[in-house]
């Protein structure tokens, strides 16, 4: 978009036609078979052979989300533990998904790759309607359409959070097709369904909302009718959050509580995290927002940069950020920042030698810090590689009835399949509603160890070796922030010293990695020495 936006549709469609012809599907072509190369490899990674099975997992965030996915298509209800109602996902519509997944009743051993494979498909439609939007903005040629769908393709921040099972992308493509929607048809049904499911999507995407109506207001030629239009996309999230209250008894996710209530520092750690992405994207930025602010005297369509990027800026910096590193938070931006920042340099230069030295800048910004695998690696967020093992070690060698206290809440209590106590509070409402510990890191800053234990899990996942446990006490005394060493304050708790730590379940591996302990009260007390090791290959 430039000052001569009163053509530049007659250019796009000049243009964008002929490219079209065979560029855009060659480049769909390449994007898809790209992706499935990384999907693959990620699923390669983020598996492991035990007693001849493999096993597949997601993040362990996402592990969480499956379990509740699970008990609600086993008819348990949407719950994390059968019989106890806490909210601890905020991903509504990608736990939806999960739970369609799980009514074909897969091995849990093969469930995520489900999960992947959808994502995967969402990565490929979100570089398509990134490459519409494009065409719908601006007069795209060649370069400028390969350029967007590398950007999306290689993307960290869109290729991460959904190789390693994310709602991100399905967010992306809702606020992507919302965006193409009412850019090229107005407020059509479509339109409208998109933008009622985003908020579904993520628990907290009423900011998002909020953006997308301010740019169907600016655009609108009927405020009354659009209004009415915005008035049906809300009701999905009024009903979600009416029946929140009513199912779980709180307004807002427990995943809110425990995160963002009494948050230290939460208007610096926004900052920090807005600025971090501001840093990484900047560049494209710049070019997109001055083409776009310019442009919007003379079309409208050109606001659609600044309702989608400004809300999530501030509720990035309103929340306090996010407990992940990368930019999770701005992934559904994406499209439309590579969209304006592309399309805008394209345009501004006539030139056929300035477009491509333009572009070729712009790429050199996007290429990763990281090697390519470094897009779509597996998280290690949980310690997959041992929580896994230990998830099935529970299964196939705990008693049934038996339940579980854990620190990483998603690997070993859906791969085991036992009550669990969720230590770290995800799924427990009265730990969310702590204050947190002085110096505790975000999600993660608040336990109460002599309430935990007092719930009386037969079993503990200790996440450490058998040396460690007993030097915690000392090593939590020499901690800088004893605050932030929540696995140090949970060993070195007077109720695991005295009920659990003489206890524990002896195998070389569980002393190597990770110890599981009992007490003497729990029927597991007589069956400790029973366990034995179990089989695994690693990729």
């Amino acid at each position: 978009m430039t000052d001569t936006d009163a053509n530049a549709t007659a250019v796009a469609q000049a243009v964008a036609p002929s490219a079209a012809r065979w560029v855009v599907p060659l480049v769909l072509l390449l994007s898809a078979a790209g992706l499935a190369g990384f999907y693959v490899d990620h699923a390669r990674q983020a598996s492991l052979e035990i007693e001849g099975v493999r096993y597949f997992w997601l993040d362990d965030d996402q592990m969480i989300s499956m379990r509740y996915a699970r008990n609600w298509a086993d008819g348990l209800g949407l719950v994390w533990n059968a019989g106890e109602r806490v909210e601890g996902y905020s991903n509504f519509l990608w736990v939806c998904v999960m739970a369609l997944v799980h009514l074909l009743h897969p091995p849990d051993a093969l469930a995520s790759v489900f999960l992947l494979a959808a994502n995967y498909m969402l990565h490929v439609v979100l570089v398509g309607l990134s490459i519409a939007l494009l065409r719908t903005l601006f007069p795209a040629g060649r370069l400028a359409i390969a350029l967007v769908a590398a950007a999306i393709v290689f993307s960290l921040d869109i290729l991460y959070w959904s190789a390693n099972g994310f709602e991100t992308t399905l967010l992306a493509v809702l606020q992507t097709a919302f965006l193409l929607s009412l850019l090229t048809r107005g407020e059509r049904w479509h339109g409208c369904l998109a933008l009622a499911l985003i908020p579904l999507a993520r628990g907290d995407g009423a900011h998002i909302w909020v953006g997308d109506a301010l740019l169907t207001l600016f655009l609108s030629k009927d405020r009354t009718r659009s209004l009415r239009w915005l008035g049906v996309s809300l009701l999905p999230m009024l009903a979600h959050f009416v029946g929140r209250r009513v199912y779980y008894g709180d307004w807002l996710p427990n995943t809110y509580y425990l995160k963002s209530q009494g948050l230290p520092d939460k208007t610096e750690r926004g900052l920090m995290y807005a600025g971090r992405f501001l840093l990484r994207y900047g560049v494209l930025l710049a070019i997109g927002a001055g083409t776009a602010w310019h442009a919007a005297r003379t079309d409208k369509r050109a606001l659609a940069l600044f309702t989608t990027v400004v809300p999530t800026l501030l509720y990035t910096v309103l929340v306090g950020g996010d407990n992940f590193d990368h930019s999770r938070f701005f992934t559904h931006v994406l499209p439309v920042v590579c969209v304006f920042g592309v399309g805008a340099a394209s345009a501004l230069l006539t030139s056929k030698p300035g477009q491509v030295g333009l572009l070729a800048a712009l790429a050199v910004t996007l290429i990763p810090r990281t090697g390519i695998q470094g897009l779509y690696e597996p998280t290690v967020n949980g310690d997959p590689a041992i929580q896994v093992v230990v998830g099935v070690m529970l299964r196939q060698q705990a008693l049934p009835d038996s339940s579980v206290a854990v620190i990483p809440a998603g690997f070993v209590p859906y791969f085991s399949r036992l009550r669990a106590i969720d230590l770290l509070g995800k799924s427990d409402a009265y730990i969310a509603h702590l204050p947190y510990a002085p110096g505790g890191h975000a999600a993660h800053g608040k336990y109460d160890p002599e309430y935990s234990f007092g719930r009386n899990p037969d079993l503990f996942v200790s996440c450490t070796r058998r040396v460690e446990a007993a030097q915690a006490r000392q090593a939590l005394e020499e901690a800088e922030t004893p605050g932030a060493e929540y696995r140090l304050a949970h060993l070195a708790s007077e109720a695991f010293r005295t009920r659990y730590l003489r206890w524990r379940i002896d195998t070389p591996f569980l002393g190597s990695y990770s110890n599981i302990y009992t007490h003497q009260g729990s029927p597991e007390f007589e069956r400790r020495s029973q366990w034995h090791d179990l089989e695994v290959v690693r990729p």
